[in-house]
């Protein structure tokens, strides 16, 4: 297939090295390729399911889309890492390139549209959000009751709060389905107010 037939690319550079990973939607199907080599290739009939979720990245957020379908997952991102513990935005391009997935397979039925991470992700970091948890309670207690020690018993609360907080957010729970017309929309509205340029104020008019 040539590269006129190509539809979007996207540079998804999310692991440490120097390869470069590209992902690439054609008309009939989405890879992903390292170095030239193909790594990853999904047939878009047998497309089964188009998962977005916000995961962490170092110490950023990042939005990241999972399409899986023929028994594998490929993935792509909306931040590029520089570095082992550095981060860039890369969000227009990976809005521009999940509009043209999400384009690409809204109109099947079988296709489901989920928000949010999986189950076992979301039981995999309410896990150790609830250890991060245990671990501020059990500083507190030692700070406090063994230490006398109340205010870095104080830090204990801070990181039990933290820990609580993250395993009640990714707590277990149904996925929730979203409209890929809606999500194109919004999108795309996102994109539009991203370009615009700022409004004149009265100083520079």
């Amino acid at each position: 297939m040539t590269d006129d037939a190509l539809i979007a690319r996207l540079e998804d550079r999310r692991k440490p090295g120097p390869a470069v990973r590209e992902v690439r939607l054609w008309p009939d199907m989405i890879e992903t390729v390292s170095d030239g080599r193909l790594e990853t290739r999904i047939a878009l009939d047998h497309v089964r399911h188009v998962r977005i979720s916000v995961e962490p990245a170092g110490r950023e957020a990042q939005v990241v889309c999972r399409v899986r379908g023929q028994g594998v997952t490929l993935s792509f991102g909306s931040l590029s890492r520089q570095g082992v513990s550095k981060w860039t935005n890369n969000a227009a391009n990976y809005r521009t390139f999940l509009i043209a997935v999400l384009d690409a397979v809204k109109d099947r039925t079988d296709v489901r549209f989920l928000d949010g991470p999986s189950l076992w992700s979301r039981l995999k970091i309410s896990s150790i959000a609830a250890l991060v948890a245990l671990s501020g309670l059990g500083f507190m207690v030692w700070m406090w009751a063994d230490r006398g020690n109340p205010v870095m018993a104080l830090a204990g609360l801070a990181v039990l709060a933290a820990g609580a907080y993250g395993a009640w957010v990714f707590r277990p729970r149904k996925a929730r389905r979203f409209d890929p017309d809606e999500m194109i929309a919004s999108l795309r509205a996102q994109a539009a107010r991203s370009a615009a340029p700022e409004s004149l104020t009265p100083e520079s008019a």
